[in-house]
């Protein structure tokens, strides 16, 4: 009976030992997680930016374009008047 007991508590020593391992190696991995989640963040962050550069390019392009065959279009009817 009393080594059943010594047993007992050294099993119940053990697991709370393990225990105790287990909320440190889960403090760090949320720590790991967190740091990852921010450095996630930021790279959404700059591909947005970089999406919002590269939209106002597109446009800016496509005006230019446009006044470009316009110029264009005008050129040609006045060759025609001439």
């Amino acid at each position: 009976m009393i080594k059943q007991s010594i047993e007992d508590m050294e099993i119940g020593v053990y697991v709370c030992q393990n225990v105790r391992r287990l909320r440190a190696v889960i403090m760090i991995v949320a720590v790991v997680v967190n740091w990852l989640l921010k450095a996630i963040e930021a790279q959404l962050k700059e591909t947005q930016k970089l999406a919002d550069m590269y939209r106002e390019q597109v446009i800016q392009l496509e005006d230019k374009l446009a006044r470009t065959r316009e110029e264009g279009d005008v050129g040609k009817e006045l060759f025609k008047v001439r």
